[in-house]
């Protein structure tokens, strides 16, 4: 037969696309496995009350957090704030998935100021997530004083 391709060439090129479908699917699923067991933060709320910023952050990802540190920086803002999450030191906190916990900066000392109304603030969180892995995020939000 005249311009037919010899079937060795047809089963390897059968057996080459099959193997190139199966690592596609590998690479979708593995990928998509760690980015659902991740941590994602969301700031529901964050107002001024006094020398006080309290900022209200849910957990809407697929994994735990422990939150090890938080550092909050607000623009016209002066001093360096002391941080409990709800009530309890930050070190060490555990935010379960779907939980909230309410992170309270208090600014005090001499020539400490919290920032006024309308200003912008981020908050960076570090922490450790199941299986030991490290997470740092950044949210950027502006606060509103009552």
């Amino acid at each position: 037969r005249k311009g037919a391709l010899p079937p060795m060439i047809t089963v390897l090129v059968t057996i080459a696309a099959v193997v190139a479908a199966a690592l596609a699917a590998w690479f979708l699923f593995t990928t998509t496995r760690s980015a659902v067991k991740t941590p994602v933060l969301e700031v529901v709320s964050a107002y001024v009350l006094g020398s006080d910023v309290r900022v209200t952050v849910r957990n809407v990802g697929g994994a735990d957090l422990s939150i090890s540190s938080c550092t909050l920086t607000c623009e016209g803002a002066s001093g360096t704030p002391s941080y409990t999450c709800n009530g309890l030191s930050c070190s060490n906190f555990q935010l379960k998935m779907g939980d909230t916990v309410l992170i309270k900066a208090t600014y005090s000392g001499t020539g400490a100021t919290p920032p006024g109304d309308g200003a912008s603030c981020t908050l960076d969180i570090a922490g450790t997530i199941p299986g030991g892995s490290s997470y740092v995020t950044t949210l950027a939000f502006k606060v509103t004083k009552p």
